[in-house]
């Protein structure tokens, strides 16, 4: 990679974010790295956001509006996209905000390592944005031993990664990166396919502020959506995956039976195996060694 300071183009989505947007902009705005352009993709909202952004685009020619309709987050996602300039991409959710070093740290190790994704630590903020004193990594979800170079294989187990967070070069990206059927888990899942092709390298330093509380999609009652989508992703990844092997496939068979489980209330593993008959093996396999796990248990008791 260019030695010189590449451009950078971070993505933010927006819907109804008015509360929480300045504060987003501000802390992309306050970088130590200058060499960036902000495109700040509105997909209809209907608050105060837009005049938020034209406010602060109108003193720094480095926040750009995008206007969409409203078609969900995958779909601003891949507009912002579509639109960036720079060589390297990365991106902000409009309700968390961003350390001031995160991007000359995150283009420093893109140089150095050469590596083709870059991801951060994170530190949690609540609904004022004050830290919690929770790391993302440390106290949401748990890191696994191996976190750089190939993890394609831990990143199917684990979604360990804060999407947000990722850096990447734009032509590994294409013009619609991000799966517009999904309302959910769509960073996972391109996550997850770019690490089938690539190393990741990580910056334990928290550098982003990933922001909890009862209106983001982290927070209770989204259950349903969160495992509709999950559906979707898991069914994708066992029929488009490349490099699955049988561990894989149990894993991500579990998960897809965990999620129509809270669908449904119903295992649904005869539903599983009709729409994917080269798994049939692997759930019997599944049957056999909890039956088996049971009649120990019963035996022991």
């Amino acid at each position: 990679m260019e030695l010189a300071e590449p451009l950078v183009s971070v993505v933010m989505p927006n819907l109804n974010k008015g509360n929480f947007i300045k504060a987003a902009i501000e802390s992309v705005l306050a970088q130590s790295y200058a060499n960036f352009e902000l495109l700040v993709v509105d997909n209809g909202s209907l608050d105060q956001s837009v005049e938020v952004i034209q406010e602060l685009a109108r003193s720094d020619d480095r926040v750009h509006l995008v206007r969409e309709p409203r078609r969900g987050i995958s779909f601003a996602m891949n507009a912002g996209v579509r639109t960036a300039r720079g060589s390297l991409v990365t991106f902000l959710g409009s309700d968390d905000v961003c350390h001031k070093g995160r991007l000359l740290q995150q283009t420093k190790a893109m140089t150095r390592d050469a590596p083709k994704v870059c991801y951060t630590e994170g530190w949690i903020i609540d609904v004022a944005g004050n830290p919690t004193g929770k790391l993302y990594n440390r106290d949401i979800v748990t890191l696994p031993e191996v976190h750089e170079g190939r993890i394609f294989h831990q990143l199917l187990r684990n979604d360990f990664v804060i999407g947000g967070s990722m850096m990447v070069a734009r032509e590994h990206l294409g013009p619609e990166p991000f799966d517009e059927s999904l309302g959910f888990a769509e960073d996972w899942d391109l996550l997850v396919r770019l690490a089938s092709q690539m190393d990741f390298v990580y910056v334990p330093t928290p550098l982003y502020g990933y922001r909890i509380y009862s209106g983001n999609t982290w927070a209770r009652g989204n259950e349903r959506r969160f495992h509709g989508n999950y559906v979707k992703t898991f069914e994708k990844w066992l029929k488009e995956l490349d490099g699955l092997n049988r561990e894989d496939r149990s894993c991500i068979l579990r998960k897809l039976l965990k999620s129509e489980e809270e669908i449904d209330g119903k295992v649904g593993m005869l539903q599983v195996a009709v729409r994917h008959p080269g798994a049939a093996g692997l759930l019997l396999g599944m049957v056999t060694s909890s039956f088996s796990r049971r009649i120990r248990r019963s035996n022991l008791s």
